[in-house]
């Protein structure tokens, strides 16, 4: 997903904890270039560069390379 970012002109990224508990575990990425965005941590929106969001990122992307080695993908 880093390289599919890259290539959008966004400067900014938000990312969706995935709830606990969900079969398919969805996320939502968020991208703008206004830089002055609040914190939605309340609805577990975390900004990519956070310590947070790095974690939740990385999870998505493991959980596609996973998929890929498995052949469900």
């Amino acid at each position: 997903m880093r390289d599919y970012l890259k290539q959008i002109d966004k400067k900014h990224w938000t990312i969706r904890d995935i709830l606990p508990g969900d079969k398919w575990q969805w996320t939502f990425l968020l991208g703008m270039n206004w830089g002055d965005m609040k914190d939605w941590t309340s609805q577990r929106f975390y900004k990519v560069s956070s310590q947070k969001g790095k974690e939740i990122f990385d999870q998505c992307n493991n959980m596609r390379k996973q998929r890929i080695l498995d052949g469900t993908m």
